[in-house]
């Protein structure tokens, strides 16, 4: 019998649950969060917490302004057992901020953890308070009364971690690439350190050289030992097979994919995920109305990109194949692929799920992608070429839903022509806000069970 993991049969549960058409929604309350902050060595930096989410603070409580040390305390909606906050690091002069640790126990005492556990200067915090408000049935409904409840003592503790030496991978494809690892995460001046880089895929990838931030120089020793003699980053860089380019129209255009691994691709390229709802009528144009946008293709899934310029794209043969996941479970799937072989435009058959029900309908209108127009275009073509992303709209989509008498002859990517783009492609404060959504763009205060969410633009993976 094969074994599948629990992830995989909580989303097999999650699939069939919605193709089933019974929704539900996790029970969330309200409850009161008490932990300790700090920053490690003592002068070394600063810490301060910011929070997302459905939150509220104690009355004049600051936590924005960077103290050596800080008690954290708010109420947090939450689902399950955990809450959240973010915590930020301050590196003084001559520091840098290696990380975050959460506090151990010894003999049931509260002692020093500095094996970084979140490398950076911002991490995304998890407070065990306790309650366990899914299956204990704990929490209040009104944050008031959550914070009448606030312990006397902290539930957990943690240390922002300051160094003078770190290695470092800034680069988002070069860090699916490998990893990197110091033989002292907190260290000063004087110390022995080594510092080693290791490649995720060997028959993909090659260690190539560390970069010295405040010089530049290259260095091509791995594992790479030294004395500590002042502060610097040490960024180290990999070549892989696994890494191409893709030119997108330098002012953003739209090009359609199908990938046969997870791939991922630079910030400048965002996915449209389309549904049959997304179908919309302004006047004579019908076009797309886009739903939420993320950073990476499922595998074997057709996909329609937006770009500008050129972008680089990572084929991951070893992550999660989440083939079609993010489409089944919106229930309403939009584009395909003909396959090595290329089929008959009367065999394309979709699947259709409304509620419980699950139809497959071979009565559709063709479309193929036309680059140039940036638009959807009706195909007449008895056959559908290989290897071709397409577009399948049951016939009934047109006249009920659209109430057209006839299938439009284009289909935009816009509302009006003035429009030129994906609006939403940005690295600004507005999409990297910490929430996070369900893969169906639905706001939720913390991730609710195991499954695929987005947060900060990004499909994550969420365990508990």
């Amino acid at each position: 019998m094969k074994n599948f993991s629990t992830f995989k049969r909580v989303m097999l549960l999650l699939v069939l649950v919605l193709a089933s058409g019974k929704t539900f929604a996790l029970p969330s309350k309200f409850v009161p969060v008490y932990d300790v902050l700090r920053a490690y060595p003592t002068g070394a930096g600063k810490v301060y917490a910011t929070f997302s989410g459905e939150y509220e603070l104690p009355e004049g409580a600051d936590y924005s302004t960077p103290k050596d040390e800080m008690e954290v305390k708010f109420v947090y909606k939450q689902s399950g057992k955990v809450s959240y906050y973010d915590a930020h690091a301050v590196p003084a002069e001559g520091w840098i901020a290696a990380g975050f640790s959460t506090e151990k126990y010894v003999d049931g005492e509260p002692v020093l953890n500095d094996s970084i556990e979140e490398v950076g200067d911002v991490a995304s915090l998890s407070v065990e308070t306790g309650y366990d408000v899914l299956t204990g049935g704990q929490g209040w409904d009104a944050a008031a009364d959550a914070m009448a409840q606030m312990p006397t003592e902290p539930q957990g503790g943690h240390y922002a971690l300051f160094t003078r030496v770190a290695p470092r991978i800034t680069d988002k494809m070069q860090n699916r690439l490998g990893s990197v690892k110091i033989s002292k995460g907190v260290n000063n001046i004087g110390d022995e350190v080594t510092l080693t880089a290791t490649p995720k895929y060997p028959e993909y990838t090659t260690f190539s050289h560390w970069v010295e931030k405040s010089t530049g120089n290259q260095i091509t020793e791995n594992p790479l030992t030294f004395t500590v003699t002042k502060a610097d980053e040490y960024e180290a860089v990999f070549n892989s097979s696994l890494l191409f380019d893709v030119e997108f129209p330098e002012e953003g255009g739209y090009l359609p994919f199908y990938f046969d691994t997870y791939t991922f691709y630079t910030d400048n390229v965002e996915e449209a995920v389309i549904t049959y709802d997304s179908l919309k009528v302004n006047g004579d144009r019908v076009y797309v109305q886009q739903a939420t946008l993320v950073n990476a293709a499922d595998a074997k899934t057709p996909v329609l990109l937006y770009g500008k310029g050129k972008a680089q794209f990572l084929s991951d043969p070893e992550s999660l194949d989440a083939s079609g996941l993010s489409y089944v479970l919106s229930g309403k799937p939009r584009l395909y692929y003909s396959g090595e072989e290329g089929l008959k435009a009367a065999d394309a058959e979709i699947m259709y799920i409304v509620n419980k029900d699950t139809t497959y309908y071979k009565d559709n209108y063709i479309y193929l992608f036309d680059t140039e127009a940036s638009s959807f275009k009706l195909s007449k073509e008895e056959n559908i070429a290989a290897k071709t992303v397409y577009m399948a709209i049951p016939k009934f989509i047109i006249s009920d839903s659209l109430s057209l008498s006839a299938a439009p002859e284009e289909i935009f990517m816009t509302a009006s022509s003035q429009e030129t783009g994906i609006k939403a492609v940005s690295n600004g404060a507005a999409t990297v806000n910490g929430k996070y959504y369900t893969i169906d763009g639905r706001l939720v205060a913390a991730p609710e069970q195991n499954g695929i969410y987005i947060r900060n633009g990004k499909k994550v993976i969420y365990r508990k």
